[in-house]
């Protein structure tokens, strides 16, 4: 059994009738990596010290203005209905967004509890009111180093929320995943396909529950599609319309239709180190067995809507101009110590993924 903590609504949810619904028949969603979205706080219990105005990256309130701003320029132009949000420290920092960079667009802000050393975690932001939360712990005792200390990562984080039509046609449940990074070696792939695992059980547990539900697994996997974990681990199909044979817990990988795009289109991180584009972020589409067999209205997917959202904020290199966050890096020739103190031209090393689904 899959174990999970509830989240309180009272303590993690802010949301007020002041905001008017989105109509329906449409609904966008969307996928984003904020790439540590850090306050300027140095937490006791968390490894943030980085992330501070006397550590390593001189992390400072009017840099901290600048990302929300540039952040809040690319989700404002794509205004998606729900936003799955990955790599933000805290609450605080998720409702911060909203508030001052989105000038509160969204009625629903919930960032999950975790576990991660670094204290970063998964969110989810909606202009629909929240049904349900839930929030699964995926990392295992097992998870551990060379010194015996535990590996643990980020929870996913369940939300249901109801879009606005009556009864199960009206619901939406959103799992924010943020998977095990790569560095590490060989054995992050296996905590990788372990999550996996955990988030297939997840999605069948809500479908037998719920067969008209629509499921969205999003955010970083920190895998592609190509790679074991979802070609050997999870269930993947080629069409909406195989879930219902597939059965519970397997997945339509929306984003595969942009994998015959050049790397600079369909790709949404690029390591520089070794300069190769990534798909990392990822839109699962899972269907109860009740809509996958048309016989119940609900959200279905837009045919070729899925796309990477590019921006304006970008470095450019030999490979194209890649997306380009806040973290500080000293240029050549640059007086060491001195101080950064705006973030004028970066968001986030990720590009985030949209899409967008109409009521049926």
């Amino acid at each position: 059994m899959t174990s999970f903590r509830a989240l309180s609504i009272g303590s993690w949810l802010l949301a007020s009738v002041a905001f008017a619904q989105p109509a329906a028949p449409s609904m966008k969603v969307m996928a984003y990596n904020v790439e540590n979205l850090f306050d300027t706080i140095d937490s006791p219990d968390t490894e943030d010290q980085e992330f501070t105005p006397t550590g390593k990256q001189k992390w400072v309130e009017s840099v901290l203005k600048d990302k929300i701003r540039n952040l809040s320029e690319i989700i404002s132009a794509e205004n998606p209905d729900i936003l799955g949000v990955t790599e933000v420290e805290n609450q605080a920092m998720l409702e911060r967004l909203n508030t001052e960079g989105l000038k509160g667009a969204y009625q629903t802000v919930i960032a999950g509890p975790s576990d991660d050393a670094r204290g970063i975690r998964c969110g989810v932001m909606s202009k629909y009111p929240v049904e349900s939360t839930r929030s699964h712990r995926v990392w295992k005792d097992t998870w551990k180093d060379g010194s015996g200390k535990v590996t643990k990562t980020r929870d996913i984080l369940e939300v249901t929320l109801r879009t606005g039509a009556s009864g199960e046609a009206g619901l939406v449940t959103v799992l924010v995943n943020h998977w095990p990074s790569r560095g590490g070696g060989p054995i992050r792939e296996t905590y990788r396909k372990e999550v996996a695992q955990e988030m297939e059980k997840i999605v069948a547990e809500i479908e037998r529950a719920n067969p008209g539900r629509l499921v969205l697994s999003v955010g970083d996997f920190n895998d592609e599609l190509k790679d074991p974990v979802f070609t050997q681990t999870l269930r993947l199909v080629d069409k909406a319309s195989d879930l219902f044979e597939a059965g519970p817990g397997s997945f339509l990988a929306l984003d595969k239709a942009l994998e015959d795009l050049p790397p600079e289109q369909g790709g949404t991180f690029f390591f520089k180190r070794d300069g190769v584009w990534n798909n990392l972020d990822h839109m699962l589409y899972s269907a109860g067995a009740d809509l996958a067999a048309g016989r119940v209205p609900g959200f279905r997917y837009r045919e070729n809507s899925i796309k990477v959202v590019h921006s304006r904020f970008v470095e450019k290199g030999p490979k194209g101009a890649y997306p380009m966050g806040c973290e500080l890096f000293t240029p050549p020739g640059a007086r060491p110590g001195k101080p950064r103190t705006t973030c004028p031209n970066g968001a986030s090393d990720h590009f985030p993924v949209s899409a967008v689904f109409d009521l049926k």
